[in-house]
């Protein structure tokens, strides 16, 4: 078996988290955009986050994390898709000086199960109401689980999960925030400058080929090393330019995913996130990324839904009449590599070759 390597472009130093940057970033340039999420009214359009909101947030909930009891080196269950309070609460997670665990927003309740049992994780967060009612049969096999926090407000009245031999506390996430009030700024510092390359950031559960998912555990210094030698190497040039913005619209629970959220917050890149790759068309024209980074299939998925916008088209269908071709032929479409502008999805000549 033949193996190549190359020396690192960047040392990942030993005392190195990655929550050092969100903090740096906040005090020596507070007004930077860092984020632009979803409008309140959950319209089309993006409300700007700076640096310094972005890092109030994420020591907000982590201030009620470490209230609710979560003890350095805990595992906190994330289950949702991809949104903004996603990234706020991986953040917080690691603020904490816990490890985030996080679970596909379509797993089973058995997938559930098995993730809240094997990683032993402590507390869960879910996104919506249906996303409860799948774990809530699995947090019987569960008993660290002691807390379950919901993101969108109003999903739950702050009852309990009926639990044999146990309750188990249900709150909206906003509560959580509330509930950290007492818990000092330094308090955080001290959290999670505890933390190091050594340390264990996640436990990604991966679908393997047989079996059930397996856990993989990655600490601050891998997740760390990944980005930076990305951003100071192939990637460069997409993440350095002025004014780069990038869509986040894959699962988080995906490795991949998590690398492009790092990666844009050691780069300052300006992220948003989109929960459907149904939605993906409209959110890119909404947004309007310089760059957008996924695997293969989405860009199939984004290809394949334009040449299907394209076969209603009355305007396609007689040009495609004059050129003796079906509506809806899109011909010399370029399919966009990951890594890939957001402007690769624009079409060739017609004399050029697929």
């Amino acid at each position: 078996m033949r193996e190549y390597s190359s020396p690192a472009s960047v040392e990942i130093p030993s005392s190195a988290s990655l929550t050092d940057v969100l903090y740096e970033r906040a005090a020596s340039d507070p007004g930077r955009v860092v984020m632009r999420r979803r409008s309140a009214a959950g319209g089309a359009g993006w409300q700007a986050v700076t640096a310094r909101q972005f890092a109030d947030d994420v020591t907000a909930l982590a201030k009620g994390l470490i209230a609710a009891g979560i003890a350095a080196g805990d595992r906190v269950a994330l289950m949702s898709r991809t949104r903004y309070e996603w990234t706020i609460i991986d953040y917080a997670i690691w603020a904490a000086g816990a490890t985030t665990v996080p679970i596909y927003e379509t797993s089973s309740a058995e997938q559930v199960e098995w993730i809240l049992t094997d990683s032993e994780a402590h507390a869960l967060i879910v996104e919506t109401p249906a996303h409860l009612q799948t774990a809530a049969k699995p947090l019987a096999a569960a008993p660290e689980v002691g807390r379950v926090w919901v993101i969108e407000d109003g999903a739950t009245a702050g009852a309990d999960l009926t639990v044999p031999d146990r309750p188990v506390p249900v709150e909206p996430l906003s509560a959580l925030a509330t509930a950290g009030a007492d818990v000092t700024g330094e308090q955080v510092d001290q959290r999670r400058t505890s933390r190091n390359t050594a340390d264990l950031a996640t436990i990604i559960y991966t679908s393997g080929t047989t079996g059930r998912p397996k856990g993989c555990k990655l600490s601050h210094g891998n997740l760390l090393a990944d980005v930076r030698n990305v951003l100071h190497g192939p990637l460069a040039a997409i993440f350095e330019a002025p004014g780069a913005s990038t869509l986040l619209f894959l699962p988080l629970a995906h490795s991949f995913a998590r690398i492009i959220q790092v990666g844009c917050v050691e780069s300052g890149v300006v992220l948003g996130h989109a929960p459907s790759v149904a939605r993906l068309l409209p959110d890119l024209t909404s947004f309007q990324p310089t760059f957008i980074l996924a695997v293969p299939r989405v860009f199939e998925k984004v290809y394949n839904g334009a040449e299907q916008q394209a076969s209603g088209s009355p305007v396609k269908s007689r040009q495609a009449a004059r050129r003796g071709g079906r509506p809806g032929q899109l011909r010399g479409v370029r399919r966009c590599r990951a890594g890939g502008t957001a402007r690769s999805f624009l079409p060739r000549r017609r004399d050029h070759r697929p």
